[in-house]
């Protein structure tokens, strides 16, 4: 059950997760990582009342928060050492987008 989780359910939690984790809210990031934790205790065979941190500890794991944050970083780094990368502006657009939401927010 283990490998199942490493190979499917892992990967499709933390697609994409460098882009999108920075965008959540605290709030929002820990229903994803409950979900996670959930699965994982099922999967290994785990009472539900196991702690979050044991479970981790026993599966040599990263919480998922950790690993999606640290994931931003490497994907932050990439962008500045690399001239041509997609997300090399994305801190400059994003003010922009901002300013556009909130603009649009006051006027309706």
């Amino acid at each position: 059950m283990l490998r199942t989780f490493k190979a499917i359910i892992k990967p499709l939690a933390t697609y994409a997760g460098p882009a999108w984790h920075q965008l959540m809210s605290e709030t929002q990031k820990t229903k994803p990582e409950r979900q996670f934790v959930g699965v994982l205790k099922a999967c290994c065979g785990l009472t539900k009342d196991t702690p979050r941190q044991l479970v981790y500890q026993k599966m040599r794991m990263l919480p998922l928060s950790e690993e999606l944050k640290l994931g931003s970083e490497q994907l932050a780094i990439a962008a500045l050492r690399m001239p041509g990368h997609p997300t090399k502006d994305l801190n400059r657009r994003r003010p922009k987008e901002i300013e556009w939401k909130q603009a649009t927010h006051t006027a309706t």
